[in-house]
């Protein structure tokens, strides 16, 4: 599952390409941090749960450089509810209001999906993996994770 085309439609992100990468499997600059970390607990499967893992870093969305923050729970609790927990303890410890508003997103479980909104405005995904993302990740323990962009929450505070 490509978490760059499973977005909501409305918030479609064109890829990068590179001109001429050195490595095919690395040819787009990413829009998402998402996948790495995912691909991290794929990576890391053989290791004692729980993995709890996050990861700040530069992306490209729609020719822009941003920079996001990503946080992924691998356990067999992991749930909307504990995510939204650390989004929380997150945000209110910088003092910012927050809103989560429910919507369908591929990438993540129908119904324990939202839309993280500063000011009305949108700064990022929190939910728990969908079960096709999981296969394709190779993955058999849920995860539940965000995502926000850090310089456009910058903008809204």
């Amino acid at each position: 599952c490509d978490w760059s085309s499973d977005v909501c439609s409305s918030d479609l992100v064109e890829a990068l390409e590179i001109e001429n990468p050195s490595n095919k499997e690395y040819n787009v600059l990413r829009p998402w941090l998402l996948p790495c970390l995912m691909k991290t607990l794929q990576l890391n499967k053989h290791h004692e749960y729980p993995q709890n893992i996050f990861e700040i870093g530069t992306c490209f969305n729609n020719k822009k450089e941003v920079a996001k923050l990503a946080v992924s729970l691998c356990n067999e609790k992991a749930d909307f509810t504990k995510i939204k927990q650390i989004l929380d303890g997150l945000l209110r410890s910088l003092e910012i209001d927050y809103k989560i508003e429910e919507v369908n997103h591929a990438s993540f479980v129908n119904g324990r999906v939202g839309k993280i909104l500063v000011k009305g405005k949108k700064i990022g995904y929190l939910g728990e993996t969908s079960p096709k993302v999981l296969s394709n990740y190779d993955l058999t323990m849920p995860v539940s994770c965000f995502e926000i962009d850090l310089s456009e929450l910058h903008n809204e505070i």
